[in-house]
């Protein structure tokens, strides 16, 4: 009995009473040790006690299957001399159980059913046990045609029909071409099981499985359900039972009393479903009957200890399905058994991606509800966030997770905080990149979430980086983010304040050019002795130098002609400006000005945050040049402009890109088209740079610079804005030619003032340009396409796409 139950320790200690003070040999407890030795694996102990049993010749055979298990045939072999025992069944038995395990079958299992063919022949009947041997190691040995050969080969020779033999020939014929066989070997089988009483049985799940939708599909799905009845009468571990193909053919074939009553009889009898099953009745009850059900029939899994085996997509469609019919109680039991089960972070992070995918409300509700019903709700809301992290959805998940936190009052940890926040501010970030029709989730919602949070955050600890992010965030995302970052940052210790957050406040002021906003940002960092950075002063002439209507731009173009410039406005110096008395009004007084006067006053804050570069004991960077250059082009320095440019290369910066484009504009917007013209050629060009060098050294350099298609489009703007198509069109051939792509408003205005002019060959050919290049078609592209095309005759169909 303990041998059979697998209780070793009971097993050795009941033998080391019976072998004590006892030095004699007990034949049936040798043979019961043996067993047991080579069940456990102990060889040397098997091998010892075989020794001792095989001295027995009614023991011989239970010797030899043993040893052949262990896979020691050869040393049953020797231990037994066939040629001494007599000729009778048993000894047949013994020689085909070596047989079986013999090296030669194993390179020639053909010869395995002749041996046994001959044994028959010779009036001798193999064991049932060994029969079905034969056939399983022919089908490990030589395949599954020969082994099903082999079967209808014994049983026609009178090998008689056991139970084991007939379980093994449905699991042959349910992997054969011919599973049809399979329904007479189960007839066969039915009655003879019918008139046995057995106390257990195992029979092939698969192969079962097989016959009932072999029954299916050959005779009829009231045969397979007959075939299920009369095996749910057997003995066999209820999990084995087909009831797979059945509840999928009545589900498919939408048969819901069918399947109210199969269900019924799983339920009756606690049968619990294999996953497949819990995978068919889930769609099902989601598509067809409702969460009512749904859950019910979750119940009925967790009161069977089986809810584990419920899939990650099959929780999160209870739950879209419960959310959707409003069944508050069944979703909160449902989540409330998914945390007791402990599941990894795997499965909630298919939940949340599957959730956020289907409706990010029910995903919020779901996270709320975790926290909420978690005992640990600390270690909850830390597993939520950390599954969540590669989610596009991590910042619903946030936010809900802080709600939950804050609602029941826990006193959350900066971890928490850390996790939080930055799932926000990484998710701001990627919606930053998209389209607004790609993103489900807005900017504003992400910088609410944070406005919330912020100063909870600080309060607990969180880095200053990751505050840094967030009221750059909160700055960017709306005008009056600006003065609610000053807000926050009053909250923080003077001395957790850094310079870096008082950048993340002035790029909102450039993002919407917010005067006030950086006057307020300056007297902050001021009052608290907060040294400014290059990059931080660059973003307060940005400011100041964007704030007025630029000159220049694609849809509006100030030229002032040869000879016409205010030669009183160019001829004043660089000397240091003073700011106007009334800063808090600088967004009215912008708002209020305009022409000659804005550009003049926007120059006079810019060259007050200029003279900061040298108080504070900075250096000008490129981007300090470039919006210098631009201020004084808007404000008509154009003298000044080009002292800059000297100024540039003295401090040893020389020309970029950005210095190189802002002076083509100042000799544009001075109408020294030449002086631009000479300056375009000159880029990249080291023969040209030399020969302009020789009468300025402000051209050194320029051949060090590559062009970009800023320096194109603002040539091509120049001649389309004075009606000189014919230069554009060179200056935009150019452009492609080099492998450039233009910002969408060239196309359109190309293409808009080449119409208007009634320039059909260079509308073509601009056309022809922009499918070798692939540009993408603009809504502006498509309209004056179209219109042009209807009256020009442009094209022959309406649409322009088929002409493209």
């Amino acid at each position: 009995g303990y041998h059979r139950s697998g209780q070793f320790e009971m097993f050795d200690a009941l033998v080391a009473r019976l072998r004590t003070g006892d030095t004699h040999s007990h034949l049936e407890l040798d043979k019961i040790v043996m067993l047991n030795a080579a069940s456990r694996g102990d060889a040397t102990l098997a091998l010892a006690m075989a020794d001792l049993v095989a001295q027995d010749p009614a023991s011989i055979p239970a010797v030899v299957q043993t040893l052949c298990k262990m896979g020691r045939a050869d040393y049953a072999m020797a231990l037994v001399s066939l040629d001494k025992l007599p000729d009778n069944n048993i000894t047949a038995n013994i020689r085909l159980e070596l047989a079986i395990s013999d090296a030669k079958v194993a390179i020639n299992p053909s010869e395995l059913p002749k041996a046994t063919l001959a044994m028959i022949d010779r009036g001798f009947t193999p064991s049932f046990r060994l029969a079905r041997n034969v056939v399983s190691a022919i089908w490990t040995l030589g395949g599954h045609g020969m082994a099903i050969r082999a079967y209808n080969q014994l049983l026609a020779a009178g090998v008689p029909k056991s139970t084991n033999m007939m379980l093994l020939g449905l699991k042959l014929h349910a992997h054969s071409s011919e599973p049809e066989a399979m329904i007479g070997i189960f007839d066969e089988l039915r009655k003879q099981l019918a008139a046995t009483d057995f106390h257990t049985l195992r029979v092939p799940t698969r192969a079962i499985s097989a016959l009932v939708m072999t029954l299916i599909e050959k005779r009829d799905v009231d045969a397979a359900q007959q075939a299920f009845d009369f095996l749910l009468t057997l003995p066999i571990p209820k999990t084995d039972l087909p009831f797979t193909p059945l509840l999928r053919y009545y589900i498919n074939h939408r048969m819901p009393d069918r399947l109210s009553t199969l269900l019924g009889r799983l339920v009756q009898h606690d049968i619990p479903l294999n996953a497949a099953g819990i995978d068919c009745c889930c769609n099902y009850f989601a598509a067809s009957v409702g969460a009512t059900d749904f859950a019910n029939f979750l119940r009925y899994l967790d009161r069977l200890q089986t809810l584990d085996r419920v899939s990650d997509s099959l929780f999160t469609l209870f739950f879209t399905t419960s959310a959707a019919e409003y069944r508050v109680v069944d979703f909160e039991w449902a989540l409330d058994a998914l945390i007791k089960l402990n599941r990894p972070k795997a499965t909630w992070r298919a939940i949340v991606d599957q959730l956020g995918k289907n409706d990010p409300r029910i995903l919020s509700t779901m996270v709320h509800a975790a926290v909420r019903l978690s005992t640990d709700k600390l270690e909850m809301a830390r597993m939520l966030l950390l599954s969540s992290i590669k989610s596009e959805w991590r910042a619903v998940v946030a936010d809900a997770v802080l709600t939950a936190l804050h609602e029941h009052k826990a006193a959350v940890s900066s971890r928490i905080y850390q996790l939080a926040l930055s799932a926000v501010v990484a998710t701001w970030n990627r919606v930053q990149r998209l389209a607004a029709s790609d993103s489900k989730i807005t900017k504003e919602f992400l910088a609410s979430v944070l406005d919330r949070n912020l100063e909870s955050a600080i309060a607990a600890g969180i880095g200053p980086q990751v505050i840094c992010h967030a009221l750059l965030v909160i700055s960017l995302t709306a005008p009056t983010g600006v003065s609610r970052c000053l807000e926050i940052m009053q909250t923080m210790d003077p001395r957790e304040r850094r310079v870096q957050h008082y950048g993340a406040a002035a790029r909102g002021c450039k993002r919407f050019k917010l005067i006030a906003g950086i006057n307020a940002v300056r007297e902050e960092m001021l009052r608290n002795s907060v040294a400014p950075t290059a990059r931080l002063l660059n973003n307060f002439m940005a400011c100041y130098a964007t704030a007025a209507p630029q000159s220049m731009s694609y849809m509006e173009e100030v030229v002032t002609r040869p000879g016409q410039q205010d030669a009183a406005t160019d001829s004043e110096s660089l000397e240091p400006l003073a700011l106007s008395n009334n800063e808090a009004d600088d967004d009215a007084l912008f708002a209020n000005l305009s022409g000659i006067r804005l550009h003049q006053v926007a120059l006079e804050r810019v060259m007050s945050v200029w003279n900061e570069f040298a108080r504070q004991g900075l250096t000008p960077t490129h981007e300090t040049y470039t919006l210098m250059l631009q201020a004084l082009s808007n404000a008509r320095k154009f003298t000044q402009g080009e002292r800059l440019i000297s100024e540039l290369l003295d401090s040893g910066l020389g020309h970029n890109q950005d210095t190189v484009y802002q002076w083509i504009r100042l000799r544009m917007l001075r109408g020294d088209i030449k002086g631009a013209l000479c300056l375009f050629r000159a880029i990249g060009n080291t023969e040209r740079c030399e020969q302009l060098a020789r009468n300025s050294s402000l051209y050194r350099g320029l051949q060090k610079v590559s062009l970009e298609p800023k320096h194109f489009a603002i040539f091509i703007h120049r001649y389309l804005s004075s009606e000189e198509p014919d230069k554009a069109m060179r200056f935009f051939c150019a452009m492609h030619e080099l492998g450039f792509r233009g910002q969408p408003w060239i196309y359109s205005l190309m293409l808009n003032t080449l119409a208007n002019a009634d320039r059909r060959d260079l509308f073509v050919e601009t056309m022809k340009r922009m499918a070798a290049s692939k540009i993408p078609l603009s809504n502006e592209v498509m309209r004056v396409v179209r219109e042009y095309s209807q009256t020009s005759g442009l094209t022959r169909g309406s649409d322009p796409r088929k002409h493209w």
